[in-house]
């Protein structure tokens, strides 16, 4: 459970990781990495544990400088496409656009630049620490955004608020796409989800009903009609991870499967997305001068 930037001094760092643009976050909690493009969390290791987020590859960090000084800028059609893993944000819809096919999946949250509005790191003597972010420039005119994270030695949370500054009702559907690390999916319990309506997506978006806890997970992309906490059991590395959420009438579960993601996803049996969304299940509506906050509350 070596850390993977022991190299960096306490405080935030603007580096150049996985060729994207990063704030690093060391403190005494653990380390955090967020990609400027998208506000994507891309790396969170509590102190003394594994890394709670699984990603594709890993390429050793570089500051900003040392890129600049080689003559050796980013490739704008690299770093401005979201990194497989992590925590992308879906928003303002989820999936496919309803009406545009031009539009991108999961919407237009991920693929525009952010700014680090304000923060706090050093909160109770560097024990907690607060970021905001927000978008560079408005993507979608009728909303406002804000991401804000909330971290402690073992926790992270966070919550993602939309607010309805038009004049007329806006529809929302959105998620916070969490890629967990795991020891093997296939050998994982996640309970919570019991008793639970569920759309099938991998046959034909069937409604059905979870009668068991999950486990065995191989294949799956299902949306569950579900407001209840979930909780990850690994026994492979030795932990459990305890997932609250807000305002969050959904939660996705998803992976490929082995054979799908084979060629395109490196070891995709070392994760399992679990996702605090709001879905075509709820038809979230917000009034003028509306807001929501989707929170997902993670607990090592």
């Amino acid at each position: 459970m070596q850390n993977k930037f022991s190299g960096f001094n306490s405080g935030i760092h603007e580096i150049v990781w996985l060729a994207r643009e990063v704030w690093l976050v060391i403190q005494p909690w653990g380390e955090l990495v967020v990609a400027k493009n998208g506000a994507q969390v891309l790396h969170y290791k509590p102190l003394g544990h594994h890394s709670v987020f699984w990603l594709n590859e890993t390429i050793e960090p570089v500051s900003v400088d040392e890129v600049a000084n080689a003559d050796n800028q980013l490739n704008p059609l690299i770093k401005n496409q979201p990194v497989r893993g992590g925590v992308p944000i879906c928003w303002p819809w989820f999936g496919a656009h309803g009406t545009d096919s031009k539009q991108p999946n999961h919407g237009v949250a991920r693929t525009i630049k952010w700014r680090l509005e304000s923060y706090n790191i050093n909160q109770n003597n560097g024990l907690s620490s607060q970021l905001v972010f927000v978008p560079e420039a408005n993507p979608y005119p009728v909303f406002e955004l804000k991401l804000q994270l909330d971290i402690t030695q073992n926790t992270f949370q966070m919550c993602l608020e939309t607010k309805n500054i038009s004049h007329k009702k806006q529809s929302l559907t959105q998620a916070i796409h969490s890629y967990f690390l795991v020891g093997d999916k296939a050998k994982i319990n996640v309970n919570g989800l019991k008793n639970n309506q569920y759309i099938d997506l991998l046959d034909k978006s069937l409604l059905k009903m979870q009668t068991t806890e999950l486990s065995n997970i191989d294949a799956i992309d299902r949306i569950y009609k579900h407001t209840q906490d979930l909780v990850i059991e690994d026994q492979l590395l030795g932990r459990k991870i305890y997932i609250e959420k807000g305002s969050s009438g959904s939660t996705v579960v998803w992976n490929p499967g082995s054979e799908k993601a084979h060629g395109t996803i490196d070891n995709p049996n070392m994760f399992i997305c679990l996702e605090a969304a709001n879905t075509s299940f709820e038809e979230i509506v917000l009034q003028p001068n509306q807001a929501i906050e989707l929170v997902q509350k993670i607990i090592i």
